[in-house]
């Protein structure tokens, strides 16, 4: 019987319990990714079926087409609201990230 190094062994079982616990992770966050797409995706899918379903129904009435039009602009002001608000965000959150920064450059030294 050939012998082994019990340290040798163990540093084996180490890196691959730890490569089989990052391919997991990687396989499970990529999976979550995919069924978030997946979501958002049919949302889109059923956004776009119901304008075209409205379209459809408003194609010979001047008085549906234009209650459509007026709901089509409020949702792109809608829209631009909520970017407006997420670019601000985002703004808010650059300045904490560059504040927190500073903090810890003027720890460091």
């Amino acid at each position: 019987m050939a012998f082994t190094n019990p340290n040798q062994v163990n540093g084996s079982l180490l890196a691959t319990g730890a490569i089989t616990a990052i391919v997991g992770h990687n396989l499970t966050m990529g999976l979550l990714d995919g069924m978030r797409a997946a979501r958002a995706q049919r949302a889109d899918n059923a956004a776009m079926a119901a304008w075209d379903h409205a379209l459809g129904e408003a194609r010979h009435s001047a008085g549906q087409m234009t209650n459509l039009a007026k709901a089509a602009v409020g949702a792109a002001l809608d829209a631009q609201d909520e970017a407006e608000a997420l670019r601000a965000e985002v703004a808010r959150l650059r300045r904490a990230v560059d504040q927190r920064d500073n903090v810890i450059r003027s720890l460091a030294v």
